[in-house]
C-alpha cells in the first residue's frame, strides 16, 4: 500500500509539471527530458532493489519505511500534500499557457 500511495502522489505532481513545462518549452523538448527521466528512474530503482535483495536475501520492493510502517493517516497526508502541489502547479500552468498565447 505504501508503494501505491507514493506512486500516486508522485504521478499527480509529475502530471502537473508536465503541463507547465510542455506549455513553456514545447512538447519535443519535454519528450526528451521525460525519456531521460524514465531511464534514470528505472535504472535507479533496479539498482536499489538489487542492492536490497542482496542485503536481505529475498525479493522486496523498495518503499519508504516511514510510510509503510507509519500510521494510516500518513497515506492520507501524503496524498493531500500531493493534491495541494498539483493544484498549485496547475494554477501556474494556466498562467504559463495564458502568457504563451498572448
Amino acid at each position: 500500500m505504501a508503494l501505491a500511495t507514493l506512486t500516486c502522489a508522485i504521478a499527480i505532481i509529475l502530471s502537473a509539471a508536465w503541463y507547465v513545462l510542455s506549455w513553456r518549452l514545447g512538447i519535443p523538448a519535454l519528450t526528451v527530458a521525460v525519456i531521460v527521466f524514465l531511464v534514470i528512474g528505472i535504472v535507479t530503482t533496479m539498482a536499489a532493489n538489487i542492492e536490497r535483495m542482496i542485503r536481505t536475501g529475498g525479493i522486496g520492493i523498495l518503499a519508504p519505511r516511514w510510510l509503510a510502517e507509519g500510521p494510516w493517516f500518513y497515506h492520507i497526508l501524503l496524498l493531500a500534500a500531493a493534491l495541494a502541489a498539483f493544484y498549485g502547479l496547475m494554477q501556474l500552468a494556466f498562467r504559463v499557457k495564458r502568457e504563451s498565447e498572448a
